[in-house]
């Protein structure tokens, strides 16, 4: 037993002094995901399914300061990055998006802001032509007094 407890103590004292490496012998990482920046009003997603293994049902929200709304449930809900949104048909203008397709359509949505209200917006696709269709106003905050 002794032998076995001086063979670690050892084996630690090795491991404590080995050299760390340089930085310049670090490997190339790729940044895949962009981090996304906080925002005061965005979507949220929340997956109701905890299983891994089957095909998730989501519940979007949409924050804004310290409320939060319940828009719809989705089975695919992912962030709709910039690049993305026209072609989509998101403007420019819009404050988040998220959503996503699936092997029978897809749903996205995006929120605007005009003077006094929050307003979201759903634009739909179905599998046979796979083209998202015209935006519906979905939800609207009336007289949220905030800036952007």
């Amino acid at each position: 037993m002794k032998e076995y407890i001086i063979v670690m103590i050892l084996g630690l004292l090795f491991l404590g002094c080995a050299e760390e490496p340089k930085l310049s012998e670090a490997p190339e990482v790729e940044v895949i995901n962009e981090l996304e920046e906080i925002k005061p009003f965005r979507f949220e997603c929340f997956k109701r399914d905890t299983n891994p293994n089957r095909f998730g049902l989501f519940t979007l929200f949409f924050r804004f300061t310290d409320n939060k709304i319940a828009i719809d449930n989705i089975p695919v809900c992912g962030t709709i990055h910039k690049k993305q949104w026209d072609e989509i048909g998101i403007p420019a203008h819009a404050i988040d998006a998220k959503g996503g397709k699936w092997a029978s359509g897809a749903a996205y949505f995006y929120a605007e802001r005009d003077s006094t209200d929050f307003i979201i917006f759903k634009i739909s696709a179905d599998e046979l032509d796979g083209e998202p269709g015209a935006a519906q106003e979905v939800y609207r905050v009336k007289g949220a007094k905030i800036d952007i």
